[in-house]
């Protein structure tokens, strides 16, 4: 009798263990699968801007890049696209300043020092393209702070830009967009931390069982 009120409490004792890991791996498999529907979520917010910028690259043409080309001096507006670009790859950048331009506050281009060279290459397109495809996730805080006095001028948009430029404004679109993705992809990666994090914690949790 006494052998066997042994084995009872030993099979109770393994059945409240198991119960146990059972209740864990629920809560941590709650836990993952509730993370798994937020981040696709917010991935979902961003795709929005993603097709944004992609499109706006499909509205260029090389020959847009031709036209520029020609232009001895473009429209001051399109010069400060550009800066946006170049800051986008992080390319040198001449001192922010600014200057009144027919009565209004105009920051100062960076032309001839990084945008004369984009506009006339034949491969920024593909440089674009691959940025977007590849390297958009290393856009920085930094980075943002500085398209930020661009995005904020009346005029950096894509009307206006196609009024000085035709199909170069998508340019412009592109830039806006890189940033608003950014901004959502920086709400989303510590959550996709905490997902990746929970997930192992599932992992090792089921192992155990």
């Amino acid at each position: 009798v006494k052998e066997i009120e042994v084995r009872t409490a030993e099979a109770e004792k393994q059945r409240k263990e198991v119960e146990a890991v059972k209740e864990v791996l629920a809560r941590e498999a709650a836990v993952v699968g509730a993370g798994e529907a937020e981040a696709k979520k917010d991935l979902a917010a961003a795709e929005p801007a993603l097709l944004m910028a992609v499109q706006a690259l499909d509205s260029i043409t090389p020959a847009d890049f031709v036209t520029l080309k020609q232009l001895k001096s473009p429209p001051a507006l399109i010069k400060r696209i550009f800066d946006g670009v170049a800051i986008l790859l992080h390319m040198p950048q001449g001192v922010p300043n600014c200057e009144i331009v027919k009565g209004k506050l105009w920051i100062t281009d960076s032309w001839e020092m990084c945008g004369r060279g984009l506009a006339s290459d034949a491969g920024t397109l593909k440089t674009l393209v691959a940025f977007g495809e590849v390297k958009k996730d290393q856009i920085n805080e930094e980075t943002c702070e500085l398209l930020l006095p661009y995005l904020w001028m009346e005029d950096f948009t894509k009307e206006k830009a196609q009024q000085a430029c035709g199909n170069v404004s998508g340019l412009c679109t592109w830039v806006r967009a890189m940033y608003i993705y950014i901004n959502i992809a920086k709400i989303v990666a510590p959550k996709k931390e905490k997902l990746r994090k929970a997930q192992n914690e599932l992992r090792i949790a089921n192992k155990k069982r």
